[in-house]
């Protein structure tokens, strides 16, 4: 069995274009699958919808979070349509178990006088300050996610269109408009901050990377969630704001404003839409927050 989780391994990373940490957490969830059908002596190429109620109820027994159930279930599906579709497994009920309903917590955004609030705080007579306040823009400018920031590149930018290439999950791209703000702050930076960054390394003539550390070398998904909480920690140290949080509110603020869902989604780089509609719940969340507030007989 463990030659045809391979295969299936690597049909996610080269049919799917599915991410290396996608790819670890199907692994895991898969493995302690397999070890459990091995246990219990359950057979895999025949397997039934009881068979899957057992691992279900193995998982309960376990004290697992519905949402991580969800997720085990999801990997343990792909992986056996897989083997169904080559013809390593028969058609069968297997797939007609149920999966825990997970309750959709509201993502956590800020309000804009909380952004701009944040944005105060970062000083713009740095090198570090000016990178800074590049970066923050474009996490909320952009709503992209630190992953994709981190990615950028010299060479995924255009100035002069203000536009930007970026790589999303699934190595899906998408081109996104700067805006006047991000544009700005990213002048700034490549002008009178990065070029001084880079100079502090001796090897620096090919780095490609957009947003350096302080030492000149690329700025890693830790240094990013580092500098944002440094300021976010001014707004509030009890809500714990996260950088995601800016794309929250990217997304908020836009269908506030009447911008298309469709459009929002584009801009996200959701394949569904239905991803995007959570945030519908939260601008109607705010409508009723405003009525109740406001109006005289509410």
């Amino acid at each position: 069995m463990d030659h045809l989780l391979n295969e299936f391994l690597e049909h996610m990373a080269i049919e799917k274009n599915s991410s290396k940490l996608t790819i670890s957490s199907y692994k895991s969830d898969l493995e302690q699958f397999l070890f459990f059908c091995q246990k219990t002596d359950m057979q895999i190429m025949s397997i039934k919808k009881k068979d899957m109620r057992l691992f279900l109820g193995h998982l309960l027994e376990n004290n697992y979070k519905k949402v991580t159930i969800a997720r085990k279930l999801s990997a343990v599906r792909a992986f056996l349509k897989y083997l169904q579709r080559e013809g390593y497994v028969s058609r069968s009920n297997w797939n007609s178990i149920a999966t825990p309903k997970i309750p959709r917590n509201l993502p956590k955004f800020l309000y804009y006088d909380q952004v701009l609030h944040l944005f105060s705080g970062v000083s713009k007579k740095t090198l570090l300050g000016l990178r800074d306040q590049a970066i923050l823009e474009m996490l909320y400018g952009c709503g992209i996610r630190v992953g994709e920031l981190i990615k950028t590149s010299l060479d995924t930018l255009d100035m002069d269109q203000e536009l930007i290439l970026i790589q999303g999950k699934g190595a899906r791209e998408r081109i996104l408009p700067l805006g006047d703000a991000t544009t700005r702050a990213l002048n700034k930076y490549l002008r009178h901050s990065r070029p001084f960054l880079l100079a502090k390394r001796k090897d620096s003539d090919q780095e490609k990377a957009l947003f350096l550390n302080g030492k000149g070398y690329p700025l890693s998904d830790r240094g990013v969630r580092y500098i944002f909480r440094k300021y976010s920690d001014r707004i509030s140290k009890e809500d714990r704001f996260s950088p995601h949080s800016l794309r929250h509110s990217f997304a908020t603020h836009l269908l506030e404003k009447g911008a298309d869902l469709r459009i929002v989604q584009e801009l996200l780089g959701h394949v569904s839409i239905s991803t995007t509609q959570i945030y519908t719940h939260i601008t109607r969340d705010q409508l009723k927050k405003v009525y109740y507030n406001a109006h005289p007989r509410a």
